[in-house]
């Protein structure tokens, strides 16, 4: 079944896009709901670790500000790769990234960037992959 995934092209990484109001202002929560049995890699990894972190960047705009760190939300898990001695941070399942912004005026806008990831069962792991996001302002 998963070499079947392979060869389609079907990506094992669902991703999700929303915002909401919260007591502080607003946040933006990109979440990657993973298919069974594979998993992705943590924003920050042990210098000994070769897989790809995820990584999330952001276009500029004069019509938000960020006013806080992203955050990784989930549950985190580490593997040892005990023939070599590596120590990777991985998520399955679900994992959170939520920023806090503020809007600086009235005129519609969106946020967007890019997404950076690689995608691993236990045997195998997809080359890294990167997608464009673009999300909607109120």
């Amino acid at each position: 079944m998963q070499l079947s995934m392979l060869c389609y092209g079907q990506d094992p990484i669902h991703w999700r896009f929303n915002t909401e109001n919260t007591s502080y202002g607003k946040e933006i929560r990109i979440t990657a709901v993973i298919d069974s049995g594979w998993h992705i890699y943590a924003m920050t990894q042990p210098p000994e670790a070769i897989s790809v972190p995820t990584q999330i960047q952001f276009q500029p705009s004069p019509l938000f500000r960020f006013t806080g760190a992203l955050k990784e939300t989930g549950h985190k898990e580490t593997y040892t790769y005990k023939t070599v001695g590596i120590t990777q941070y991985q998520y399955r399942d679900s994992v959170a990234y939520i920023r806090p912004f503020r809007l600086r005026g009235q005129a519609k806008s969106s946020i967007s960037g890019t997404i950076t990831y690689q995608a691993c069962t236990d045997e195998q792991c997809l080359p890294p992959k990167t997608v464009s996001f673009s999300i909607p302002l109120p």
